[in-house]
């Protein structure tokens, strides 16, 4: 059974597609971390739907990650010229730098629902479900953020 199994592999030639979706991810989740670090002095910035929607985006980009890593694995063995061979590897690298991010990324969210909560004594649902949506990551995804 594949562990990605609502994913249909593409053949060598979505190279070019795979590099557009791919290019630049590594730049976007780092803004963010900054972001996010620059909001944790400002935590009345954030709100239940905030805290919501980041925990939806950041699981997603992880399973993304993921499935294009999968995706770059099973071509391993494929025939690319030299300059599609160096793309691969680029690209490759970035999911790999990527990872990473993306999980301190889910980590620190986490840290901020916590903070939010304690600093201002608030716990509606939303936060509730935004806090339990990133405990469900780190149980299902076998995830565990660096402390």
């Amino acid at each position: 059974m594949s562990t990605f199994p609502e994913v249909t592999w593409q053949p060598p030639s979505a190279l070019p597609l795979f590099g557009e979706m791919v290019q630049g991810i590594l730049d976007e989740v780092l803004e963010f971390q900054a972001t996010l670090e620059e909001g944790y002095g400002r935590l009345l910035s954030f709100d239940a739907p905030t805290f919501l929607r980041i925990a939806d985006t950041y699981r997603e980009h992880d399973y993304w990650i993921r499935v294009w890593t999968e995706q770059f694995r099973r071509w391993k063995g494929a025939k690319f010229s030299p300059v599609e061979r160096a793309l691969l590897g680029r690209l490759e690298a970035e999911l790999k730098a990527a990872q990473p991010v993306v999980v301190a990324v889910m980590a620190r969210t986490r840290d901020l629902v916590q903070a939010y909560i304690v600093d201002t004594g608030r716990a509606d649902v939303g936060l509730l479900e935004g806090a339990l949506a990133l405990r469900r990551f780190e149980l299902l995804e076998g995830w565990t953020p660096a402390s």
